[in-house]
């Protein structure tokens, strides 16, 4: 898994079904990491998902649904001294029967 450098304007990357972000924090504070929602709430307003990252730790998000981050996932953090980020795509398993 190659972790590359976090943009400080934010990254982006193709959400296509069953993508994740693996986010690692080297830095001594939090951070957070915002997810860019394309979809309108049932109530009317476009509601992001702002997530938290703990001092030198690693997490990972999604899946992520297309319906409602749209084709290409924008992704944007608080701070990025010693953020490295990586987008990955998980195989469809193999079935056997």
């Amino acid at each position: 898994m190659t972790l590359v450098a976090a943009a400080g304007g934010g990254d982006d990357f193709a959400n296509t079904s069953g993508c994740f972000l693996v986010v690692y924090n080297g830095d001594a504070s939090p951070i957070t990491v915002t997810f860019d929602s394309t979809k309108v709430s049932d109530l009317g307003t476009d509601v992001n998902v702002v997530e938290s990252v703990a001092a030198t730790t690693y997490q990972i998000f999604g899946p992520f649904h297309a319906g409602r981050y749209g084709a290409s996932l924008g992704i944007t953090y608080s701070a990025v001294t010693s953020v490295t980020v990586g987008a990955f795509r998980l195989p469809k398993p193999q079935l056997t029967t």
